[in-house]
């Protein structure tokens, strides 16, 4: 299992560096800058221990432990990139000074 995450973890630095480079030089607020920032702060994430959960939630303590949390994965893994894009870019290099709030749920 060592082994396997290992080249695991290689071929996603390697995904990385891949990435970073074919849009290295992209404008802020474009599907490549969005892509390359998203890598650059860490990327895909999976398994990540839950450490709070809703009273509410249906599942089982067993069924809580397994697998975990993900995160990361927005603009390149589930391809948000051009969605996001289309509406940040009207607001990008624009003098006026505005907040810009995401929320999610």
């Amino acid at each position: 299992m060592k082994k396997s995450r290992t080249i695991k973890n290689a071929k996603r630095d390697l995904r990385k560096k891949w990435y970073s480079i074919k849009y290295k030089n992209s404008n802020p607020g474009s599907v490549g800058w969005l892509i390359k920032t998203e890598i650059k702060y860490g990327g895909l994430h999976t398994g990540i221990k839950r450490n709070k959960v809703s009273d509410k939630d249906p599942r089982s303590e067993e069924k809580l432990k397994i697998g975990g949390m993900r995160g990361g994965d927005r603009m390149f893994h589930h391809n948000y990139a051009g969605k996001y894009s289309k509406y940040l870019l009207p607001y990008v290099d624009k003098t006026d000074k505005i907040v810009l709030v995401e929320v999610g749920f």
